[in-house]
């Protein structure tokens, strides 16, 4: 069975989504991450957006424009403390906060 092409609104919406999610309105990314699991991370085209900066200190600058950040979320929260958001403010608050949560279950 043949299916339609995607029309180029479509397509061009699935350009920035992450996963699934490609209506939402698009968000500009950027996490550090540290030294420690830089090159796992620069090893692998996570988006087809993203800019990678190795820092000198062997920390990445990780770069990327997505359709905002509901899918984008568990997969910085996936890289626990070596992964740091520095924009956009809502999505840095958000984690902080979900790592907030997680170690107070452990005091």
């Amino acid at each position: 069975q043949t299916f339609p092409p995607r029309s180029p609104s479509v397509a061009g919406e699935m350009r920035t989504a992450w996963d699934v999610i490609g209506d939402a309105a698009p968000v500009e990314i950027v996490v550090r991450f540290d030294a420690s699991v830089a090159a796992r991370v620069a090893e692998t085209r996570w988006h087809p957006s993203q800019v990678d900066e190795t820092q000198p200190d062997g920390s990445l600058l990780w770069r990327a424009r997505v359709a905002g950040v509901l899918e984008i979320r568990s997969w910085i929260l996936g890289w626990g403390p070596d992964a740091e958001v520095l924009e956009p403010a809502e999505l840095r608050e958000w984690v902080a906060l979900q790592h907030a949560k997680a170690a107070a279950r452990y005091d």
